[in-house]
């Protein structure tokens, strides 16, 4: 409530309330423009990040094609475990064959028992 209404008991139109909804007006406009502003730089900001994606994604692909695997076990070393540090004999066979791994290569071969 207005000072005026509350000594006049009526709703009085001055001329600063007048020049305030202007104001409103004016402020809602700019506030609209604010957020055109801020939607199109979000756009911007994604359109930015999804390129940047492409050219990760790409790079990555390349590293990984370069990439050179070689096959670790072969015949009977896909039964034994190989550590470098020990040996390890097969049991799976029943017989008493020993292996003994090449630290440099980790490769089993057999040994003479």
């Amino acid at each position: 409530m207005s000072p005026y209404q509350i000594v006049f008991g009526k709703v009085c139109h001055l001329p600063t309330v007048k020049q305030c909804n202007i104001a409103y007006d004016q402020a809602g406009k700019e506030r609209k423009l604010q957020l055109q502003e801020l939607e199109e730089l979000h756009l911007e900001v994604y359109e930015n990040s999804q390129i940047y994606k492409k050219k990760v994604k790409q790079f990555h692909d390349s590293q990984i094609l370069r990439k050179y695997y070689k096959q670790h076990l072969l015949g009977q070393q896909a039964s034994t475990k190989e550590f470098p540090w020990r040996t390890d004999t097969d049991s799976g066979r029943g017989g008493d064959c020993l292996f003994a791994l090449d630290e440099e290569k980790a490769k089993a071969r057999s040994v003479s028992a």
